[in-house]
């Protein structure tokens, strides 16, 4: 089964304007940068909200990613492969960073919230007749136990 030549024509022709767009914004054509960036800011942008699953931290997100691009751009190899790929990879490790350090930020804020708990459990005023019955959970963190 081979491939259809109209199509296999279609995507040498994207390839080949990919390519000179880079070497434009390479050269420092801003408006090639800024067509570089409308092309491909719905697609990276998709993808950062199927992950996040927020229309803000998705443009954030895609923001971030153009900067990596601009800032590594000269990095691209066009003979090896096709800017859409690379830029999926450059779009994949930030996520995954995003991802890494949100879940480090969740644990961490999980953390606070127990000890702040434990700090407003114990004041006096605040659960009144309830601090005594408060003070004997056992608050978790990290898998370790201790008893208030």
């Amino acid at each position: 089964m081979g491939t259809n030549p109209a199509i296999e024509t279609e995507r040498i022709a994207a390839v080949d304007a990919d390519n000179r767009l880079i070497q434009r914004c390479l050269a420092g054509d801003a408006s090639a940068w800024e067509d570089l960036v409308r092309m491909h800011s719905p697609r990276i942008y998709g993808i950062a909200y199927r992950f996040t699953g927020s229309g803000q931290n998705a443009h954030d997100l895609t923001q971030e990613v153009f900067l990596r691009v601009f800032r590594s751009l000269k990095n691209f190899r066009a003979g090896e492969g096709s800017f859409p790929v690379w830029l999926g990879r450059v779009t994949r490790n930030l996520l995954v960073d995003h991802y890494r350090k949100s879940k480090a930020d969740r644990a961490t804020a999980g953390r606070t919230c127990q000890a702040g708990l434990w700090r407003l459990s114990r004041h006096p005023n605040y659960f009144g007749d309830a601090t005594a019955w408060w003070g004997m959970f056992v608050i978790a963190s990290d898998n370790n136990a201790r008893r208030i």
